[in-house]
């Protein structure tokens, strides 16, 4: 395989594939992020009115609401959705992928300049291969090292 064809099919791709990992991830560690304050303020907000009683008319019936358990079950969304931010472990991921697509990108650019360590270097194509390889392996490690902690909790 020769440089351009590492820097198309490898190199590009990781970069691509890291840059859209932490896109993702940055945006449902944001979203859970959103939904957990929304949440915690409306139990804070409905918990204050814990002993009021709400006469309901749904479909011709009425009953009346009671706001206790009302309270109990947004604090179960709460705690579920807590868990599923933690399980995903987006924001770890997020910041993985994003220095590991940035470091790629760094690595490149030095690269096809012939900057830092490539300048006047016989072996630059054989030293670049060996730097990105390295920075992709240090990912898939800290990757593992980021959900091996958590598998020992799952449940």
């Amino acid at each position: 395989m020769d440089s351009k064809e590492y820097l198309d099919k490898v190199v590009d791709d990781q970069i691509n594939w890291y840059s859209a990992k932490s896109a993702d991830a940055q945006k449902r560690h944001k979203r859970y992020k959103k939904i957990e304050v929304f949440l915690t303020l409306l139990l804070t907000f409905v918990s204050t009115f814990l002993d009021y009683v709400i006469p309901v008319c749904l479909c011709g019936a009425n009953f009346n609401l009671h706001l206790g358990p009302v309270v109990t079950f947004i604090g179960l969304i709460v705690s579920y959705v807590q868990f599923l931010h933690g399980f995903g472990k987006y924001q770890e991921n997020w910041v993985n992928y994003r220095r590991t697509c940035e470091a790629l990108k760094r690595e490149k650019n030095l690269y096809l300049t012939s900057s830092g360590v490539y300048h006047n270097n016989e072996t630059g194509f054989e030293m670049f291969v060996e730097r990105c390889e390295q920075i992709r392996a240090t990912e898939n490690s800290d990757w593992g090292e980021v959900h091996k902690k958590h598998k020992a909790i799952n449940i």
